[in-house]
């Protein structure tokens, strides 16, 4: 029939099997990325609820206050989970999903495991933030997934990275790419700390911050001191046991 000849033979997946199959290879190559992108999602929805709000600040967000004055100190790492806006979070899911697995693959040839590099370049990040904005406070996941960019444009700096700027694509090789965000980050600091609109709402020295993680940790996998001088505790067979993921 004449209707037949435009029918697809073949249909295409459902969504929901799509991110089913997706979430499910996920949590096969990395469960730290599969928690930690539901996580992130979890808490999106938590801060659109008001009752959720007084909770989420107290503990879920990085200042001055919550970690000096009432001694959080786990906001340091909790506040990376959260985010402002759609935008703010689908950029950094997709920017953790995309440099956290290469990020992976490079530690595990090392037989390191990749959660103290997320931990270290949270914390790392909040950091340099409190020390650069002693009135503000910031959250977001950003930090990380820039120590993640970092790291591997520090170990394959030839590779080619895509960003769009203003709906305008653009390709830099992954060491140029590094470069032109360190500047952009480090005038962006100043600028916040001279009280410049230039440094607009951007935490830029959480960016800073998690670059700056990024490309010492490399240097310091580079020199091995990673692998020849870590202490026995550090070793993801130890880890594991603790946790009580193997006998």
């Amino acid at each position: 029939t004449p209707s037949s000849r435009y029918t697809s033979s073949s249909q295409p997946k459902p969504m929901t099997q799509i991110i089913s199959d997706f979430m499910s290879k996920l949590h096969s190559t990395s469960p730290l990325l599969h928690n930690g992108l539901l996580t992130i999602l979890v808490l999106f929805l938590a801060w659109q609820i008001p009752s959720f709000m007084p909770l989420l600040r107290n503990h879920f967000v990085c200042s001055r206050y919550n970690i000096l004055q009432k001694k959080r100190l786990h906001a340091l790492v909790l506040s990376t989970l959260s985010h402002a806006t759609f935008t703010h979070l689908a950029l950094n899911m997709y920017a953790f999903i995309t440099f956290g697995l290469s990020t992976q693959q490079i530690l595990q040839r090392c037989n390191l495991p990749i959660w103290p590099f997320v931990v270290g370049a949270a914390i790392t990040g909040s950091l340099t933030f409190l020390l650069a904005n002693p009135q503000g406070s910031c959250i977001g996941l950003s930090g990380v997934t820039l120590a993640m960019l970092a790291f591997n444009a520090m170990n394959n700096p030839s590779k080619e990275l895509g960003f769009v700027i203003y709906f305008v694509p653009i390709r830099l090789a992954a060491q140029h790419a590094l470069t032109l965000i360190l500047c952009m980050s480090v005038l962006g600091t100043l600028g916040q700390r001279v009280g410049s609109a230039a440094g607009g709402n951007v935490a830029h020295a959480t960016h800073l911050g998690g670059l700056l993680f990024g490309i010492g940790y490399y240097e310091a996998l580079r020199r091995e001191w990673l692998t020849r001088y870590r202490p026995r505790c550090l070793r993801w067979v130890v880890w594991k046991r603790w946790l009580g993921l193997v006998r």
